[in-house]
This record gives structure tokens, C-alpha cells and sequence, in this order.
């Protein structure tokens, strides 16, 4: 991953209402993933957007490629 900052979303009753779980998900991060900036941030309604997004990237494809784009 070349991004140079990451925001993750994250959608849940266990990480809106722990107390600790934001912080707790944080250092795991940290560890895994050193020297990696990124942002966590509740993402209500996660699947909803998540199939939108799906969508959204599977049309953008499909243009693409009608339009002769080549990977």
C-alpha cells in the first residue's frame, strides 16, 4: 500500500460503545502496520456503503473498460 495516510472504517456496536476499543484497535494497528499513519473512524451503516462502494467501483471498471482502458 503506497497511500501515504489510511483511514479505516470501522462499523459496530463493539467499537461505538467500548470505552477502550479505539485505543485498543489503535496500538494493534501501530504494531502491525509501524511507520503507517492512519485514522480510524465509525462508519455507520458499514455494509450499506460498503455494497455502494462495490458498485460504484464495478461500474467505474466497466465504463473503463468499454472505453479501452488496459491495466
Amino acid at each position: 500500500m503506497e497511500k501515504p495516510r489510511v483511514t479505516i472504517a470501522i462499523d459496530g456496536s463493539l467499537y461505538k460503545h467500548h470505552p477502550k476499543f479505539h485505543r485498543l484497535m489503535t496500538d494493534y494497528i501501530t504494531v502491525l502496520a509501524p511507520n503507517r499513519p492512519f485514522k480510524l473512524m465509525l462508519a455507520e451503516d458499514g455494509s450499506g456503503k460498503g455494497a455502494g462502494l462495490v458498485a460504484a467501483v464495478a461500474e467505474r471498471l466497466r465504463q473503463a473498460k468499454l472505453n479501452g482502458y488496459r491495466e
